[in-house]
């Protein structure tokens, strides 16, 4: 298994995370969602100040740099929080982020692994999280670590 450490994000990382990740996020609504590309940054903008307004230091949040254990690289990021779910105290997961140039090398996994292990710390004994249906390795790698699909939802433009 790749080996990952997951370190908490700093401000500075955050303000140069946050630019990118409402553009990532708005990306997303405008591809699976047919949202007009600037209401989609619009609504991520005002979504990301609403539930994380003080960033890395936003009580109940942990925003993290994935780091490779192995070279001190930085691999990706990820995004977790404690909030009351239907099924009770949970963690929930924003966010998982390899970057493209070191995806399929099990960094995936193991920042998956890495963040199950900051829950358990936590008092946490649920995880849920959102995926894409076409997803295709995401929803096989949520799988392999014992995800249960829930749901999906679905949408109509009329025209």
């Amino acid at each position: 298994m790749t080996q990952v450490r997951l370190r908490p994000m700093t401000l500075e990382e955050y303000r140069e995370w946050l630019p990118w990740a409402i553009e990532d996020y708005a990306r997303e609504d405008v591809e699976h969602k047919a949202v007009d590309p600037d209401r989609a940054r619009s609504n991520m903008a005002a979504f990301l100040e609403s539930v994380i307004p003080r960033g890395p230091r936003t009580d109940g949040h942990r925003l993290s740099i994935v780091e490779d254990v192995e070279t001190g690289e930085r691999v990706g990021y990820t995004w977790w929080a404690d909030r009351e779910l239907d099924a009770g105290p949970s963690a929930w997961i924003y966010d998982v982020y390899i970057d493209e140039r070191t995806r399929g090398r099990g960094f995936g996994r193991g920042l998956m692994e890495a963040v199950e292990a900051q829950v358990r710390e936590a008092g946490l004994s649920r995880m849920e999280l959102h995926v894409w249906v076409d997803n295709d390795p995401a929803t096989s790698l949520y799988r392999s670590l014992g995800f249960i699909p829930t749901g999906m939802e679905m949408f109509k433009t009329l025209e």
